[in-house]
């Protein structure tokens, strides 16, 4: 991507703060859930709901939830403030040889 000018950056699991459109997704669904309270509650009506919040988020909605994100970024880079790293997966050897034993042994008795 870079021979386009563009450089993706990764953000650190759960830390919704950093990424503006957690802010966005939560105010569309809080505003839809508060209007909804007094309608009927089909799919059509929450569709129509959805579409109409959406459509009333607008470039200062963004401009503050970015703000939000940055100002966020340098208290943490201030800080120097850990972020929490997803540990890897590891399955023990036995746990997955047994399930295939086991498999084995249902597939055996379909015959």
């Amino acid at each position: 991507m870079e021979e386009f000018g563009i450089i993706i950056l990764r953000l650190p699991p759960y830390h919704c703060f950093f990424n503006p459109i957690e802010f966005a997704w939560g105010y569309i669904k809080n505003e839809v859930a508060k209007q909804n309270m007094n309608e009927k509650k089909t799919l059509e009506t929450v569709r129509e709901l959805l579409q109409r919040v959406s459509d009333e988020v607008h470039k200062e909605h963004f401009k503050s939830w970015i703000g939000h994100c940055w100002r966020k970024e340098q208290e943490y880079r201030q800080k120097q403030l850990p972020t929490v790293a997803i540990p890897d997966l590891i399955i023990p050897r036995e746990l997955v040889s047994d399930a295939s034993d086991a498999e084995s042994d249902a597939d055996a008795d379909l015959e």
